[in-house]
Protein backbone atom coordinates (compact mmCIF):
# COMPACT_ATOMS: atom_id res chain seq x y z
CA UNK A 1 0.00 0.00 0.00
CA UNK A 2 1.23 3.45 -0.78
CA UNK A 3 1.94 5.69 2.25
CA UNK A 4 0.05 8.74 0.91
CA UNK A 5 -3.19 6.85 0.13
CA UNK A 6 -4.60 6.91 3.73
CA UNK A 7 -3.86 10.65 3.97
CA UNK A 8 -5.66 11.29 0.68
CA UNK A 9 -8.63 9.18 1.78
CA UNK A 10 -8.85 11.01 5.11
CA UNK A 11 -8.78 14.39 3.34
CA UNK A 12 -11.48 13.33 0.89
CA UNK A 13 -13.77 12.06 3.65
CA UNK A 14 -13.23 15.17 5.75
CA UNK A 15 -14.15 17.61 2.98
CA UNK A 16 -17.61 18.93 2.50
CA UNK A 17 -19.24 21.38 0.15
CA UNK A 18 -19.66 23.83 3.00
CA UNK A 19 -23.44 23.66 2.87
CA UNK A 20 -25.84 22.58 5.53
CA UNK A 21 -26.13 18.85 6.16
CA UNK A 22 -29.02 17.13 4.42
CA UNK A 23 -32.16 17.25 6.52
CA UNK A 24 -30.94 20.17 8.63
CA UNK A 25 -33.64 22.80 9.11
CA UNK A 26 -33.03 25.98 7.15
CA UNK A 27 -32.86 29.13 9.16
CA UNK A 28 -35.45 31.79 8.41
CA UNK A 29 -34.21 34.97 6.74
CA UNK A 30 -33.33 37.75 9.13
CA UNK A 31 -36.13 40.27 9.51
CA UNK A 32 -35.32 43.82 8.46
CA UNK A 33 -34.13 46.11 11.23
CA UNK A 34 -36.88 47.95 13.04
CA UNK A 35 -37.64 51.43 11.79
CA UNK A 36 -35.84 54.00 13.90
CA UNK A 37 -38.22 56.95 14.37
CA UNK A 38 -35.30 59.07 15.56
CA UNK A 39 -33.46 58.56 12.24
CA UNK A 40 -36.06 58.87 9.43
CA UNK A 41 -33.50 60.11 6.89
CA UNK A 42 -31.71 56.76 7.08
CA UNK A 43 -34.82 55.07 5.66
CA UNK A 44 -35.00 57.62 2.84
CA UNK A 45 -31.43 56.81 1.84
CA UNK A 46 -32.14 53.10 1.35
CA UNK A 47 -32.04 52.06 -2.28
CA UNK A 48 -34.65 49.83 -3.91
CA UNK A 49 -32.37 46.77 -3.78
CA UNK A 50 -31.95 47.16 0.00
CA UNK A 51 -35.69 47.64 0.50
CA UNK A 52 -36.51 44.56 -1.62
CA UNK A 53 -33.91 42.53 0.29
CA UNK A 54 -35.43 43.55 3.63
CA UNK A 55 -39.14 43.62 2.79
CA UNK A 56 -39.56 41.61 -0.40
CA UNK A 57 -41.50 42.84 -3.42
CA UNK A 58 -42.91 46.35 -3.14
CA UNK A 59 -44.60 49.17 -5.04
CA UNK A 60 -43.72 52.82 -4.48
CA UNK A 61 -44.83 56.05 -6.08
CA UNK A 62 -44.32 59.68 -5.26
CA UNK A 63 -44.92 63.13 -6.67
CA UNK A 64 -42.97 66.33 -6.23
CA UNK A 65 -44.77 69.52 -7.20
CA UNK A 66 -43.80 73.17 -7.00
CA UNK A 67 -45.14 76.51 -8.11
CA UNK A 68 -43.32 79.64 -9.14
CA UNK A 69 -44.54 83.08 -10.08
CA UNK A 70 -42.81 85.65 -12.24
CA UNK A 71 -44.61 88.96 -12.52
CA UNK A 72 -48.16 87.96 -13.43
CA UNK A 73 -47.26 84.50 -14.81
CA UNK A 74 -47.72 81.47 -12.55
CA UNK A 75 -46.17 78.11 -13.45
CA UNK A 76 -47.00 74.84 -11.71
CA UNK A 77 -44.59 71.96 -12.30
CA UNK A 78 -44.94 68.37 -11.14
CA UNK A 79 -42.80 65.29 -11.36
CA UNK A 80 -44.25 61.83 -10.67
CA UNK A 81 -42.30 58.59 -10.27
CA UNK A 82 -43.40 55.00 -9.66
CA UNK A 83 -41.31 51.89 -8.99
CA UNK A 84 -42.55 48.31 -8.80
CA UNK A 85 -39.74 46.01 -7.59
CA UNK A 86 -39.88 42.24 -7.18
CA UNK A 87 -37.79 40.48 -4.56
CA UNK A 88 -36.10 38.65 -7.46
CA UNK A 89 -34.63 41.95 -8.72
CA UNK A 90 -36.91 42.50 -11.70
CA UNK A 91 -38.59 45.89 -11.78
CA UNK A 92 -40.61 48.47 -13.67
CA UNK A 93 -40.02 52.20 -13.24
CA UNK A 94 -41.91 55.16 -14.64
CA UNK A 95 -41.20 58.88 -14.56
CA UNK A 96 -43.44 61.72 -15.73
CA UNK A 97 -42.67 65.43 -15.92
CA UNK A 98 -45.37 68.05 -16.38
CA UNK A 99 -43.63 71.41 -16.93
CA UNK A 100 -46.91 73.30 -16.60
CA UNK A 101 -47.05 74.55 -20.18
CA UNK A 102 -50.44 73.07 -20.91
CA UNK A 103 -51.71 70.07 -22.86
CA UNK A 104 -49.10 68.16 -24.82
CA UNK A 105 -46.13 69.36 -22.80
CA UNK A 106 -46.03 66.37 -20.42
CA UNK A 107 -43.20 63.89 -21.02
CA UNK A 108 -41.84 60.76 -19.43
CA UNK A 109 -40.70 57.20 -19.90
CA UNK A 110 -41.17 53.67 -18.67
CA UNK A 111 -38.34 51.20 -18.12
CA UNK A 112 -38.57 47.48 -17.37
CA UNK A 113 -35.80 45.13 -16.31
CA UNK A 114 -36.90 41.50 -16.66
CA UNK A 115 -35.05 38.23 -17.29
CA UNK A 116 -31.74 40.01 -17.81
CA UNK A 117 -33.01 42.45 -20.46
CA UNK A 118 -33.93 46.14 -20.37
CA UNK A 119 -36.97 47.50 -22.21
CA UNK A 120 -37.98 51.14 -22.52
CA UNK A 121 -40.59 53.33 -24.13
CA UNK A 122 -41.74 56.90 -24.02
CA UNK A 123 -45.02 57.53 -22.20
CA UNK A 124 -46.41 59.14 -25.33
CA UNK A 125 -44.74 57.30 -28.21
CA UNK A 126 -45.88 57.77 -31.77
CA UNK A 127 -45.75 54.00 -32.36
CA UNK A 128 -46.49 52.88 -28.80
CA UNK A 129 -43.91 50.09 -28.99
CA UNK A 130 -41.46 48.90 -26.39
CA UNK A 131 -37.86 48.69 -27.53
CA UNK A 132 -35.21 46.33 -26.28
CA UNK A 133 -32.01 47.82 -24.96
CA UNK A 134 -29.62 44.86 -25.40
CA UNK A 135 -26.45 46.86 -24.75
CA UNK A 136 -27.83 48.39 -21.54
CA UNK A 137 -27.29 45.23 -19.43
CA UNK A 138 -29.51 46.90 -16.82
CA UNK A 139 -27.15 49.76 -15.95
CA UNK A 140 -29.31 52.54 -17.41
CA UNK A 141 -32.50 50.85 -16.24
CA UNK A 142 -31.19 50.53 -12.67
CA UNK A 143 -29.95 54.14 -12.70
CA UNK A 144 -33.39 55.38 -13.80
CA UNK A 145 -35.09 53.21 -11.14
CA UNK A 146 -32.71 54.45 -8.43
CA UNK A 147 -33.20 58.10 -9.40
CA UNK A 148 -36.97 57.62 -9.36
CA UNK A 149 -36.99 55.75 -6.05
CA UNK A 150 -34.65 58.16 -4.29
CA UNK A 151 -36.81 61.16 -5.24
CA UNK A 152 -38.16 61.29 -1.68
CA UNK A 153 -34.67 61.44 -0.19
Amino acid sequence: MRPWLPVLLALALGCSRGGEPAGAPRSAPKPPPAFDWNQPMAALRLGPEAVAAGLGSFAWDGTAAWTTTRKDRKVEVSERHAVRQLATGEFAAEGTLDPGRGPGSESGKRVIWAKGMSYARSLYPASGEWRERPTDHGRGARRFRDESFLLAG
